[in-house]
């Protein structure tokens, strides 16, 4: 399996903009840093050290949605995570969303759940309630979903065809954050989709950690 695309939202991307326009009573951060370019081969993420060079991990909290538990997985997978593995959330139902983490469900509904602003409120929230300098949050689709519109009850329609994640990394000392977008362009309908679902989960959880590994490195 491999993932065709990565991408990061900034102040000049148009999402971006139509999301800015929405808050009303909190100001986004504005200087994202460049992507980080990552390789999404089948064995980009054999090999990750967990402790940087000059051993200075951040403590970090995560809020988990697509990867229902990967990510703590990913990141408590070797020795001393305690160190800086602060806790996380699994909120993988909008309900929950809302009343732990404080997702607008309205905005979260009417803009298809996975999407740049509801993962860096996930972000964002999670790192406050866990008190950890860096927050990181998932949110996505791992396999295509389908749900005809219902305006008149808020829904609006979703129609993933190719899976794809957000990932966001929320720095809380600098008030700064990194948003990625995962495509997975090598879905094979009509498979094992529990396996295809398992795997997806496990590369975004995978992409995770690398994106919090080279984070802690330019400190």
């Amino acid at each position: 399996m491999s993932y065709d695309s990565t991408e990061i939202f900034d102040e000049n991307n148009d999402e971006w903009q139509k999301i800015n326009r929405i808050i009303i009573n909190e100001t986004m951060p504005t200087d994202i840093d460049s992507v980080i370019n990552i390789d999404y081969t089948q064995d980009s993420f054999k090999t990750i050290p967990l402790t940087p060079p000059n051993n200075n991990l951040l403590t970090v909290s995560v809020a988990e949605s697509i990867t229902a538990g990967a990510l703590s997985n990913a990141l408590c997978s070797e020795p001393g995570s305690s160190k800086f593995f602060l806790g996380g959330i699994i909120a993988y139902n909008m309900e929950t969303q809302e009343k732990i983490l404080g997702v607008d469900a309205e905005y979260a509904e009417k803009n298809n759940f996975a999407n740049p602003f509801t993962t860096y409120s996930m972000a964002k929230n999670v790192s406050d309630m866990f008190q950890s300098r860096i927050g990181i949050s998932t949110t996505g689709f791992s396999l295509p979903t389908f749900r005809p519109a219902d305006l008149e009850k808020g829904l609006c329609e979703i129609n993933v065809t190719i899976p794809y994640a957000y990932i966001c990394l929320y720095d809380s000392s600098k008030e700064t954050y990194k948003i990625y977008k995962i495509t997975n362009g090598e879905y094979i309908a009509n498979t094992n989709d529990k396996l295809q679902r398992a795997q997806m989960q496990v590369k975004v959880a995978l992409a995770c950690k690398k994106i919090f590994e080279e984070y802690c490195m330019l400190f």
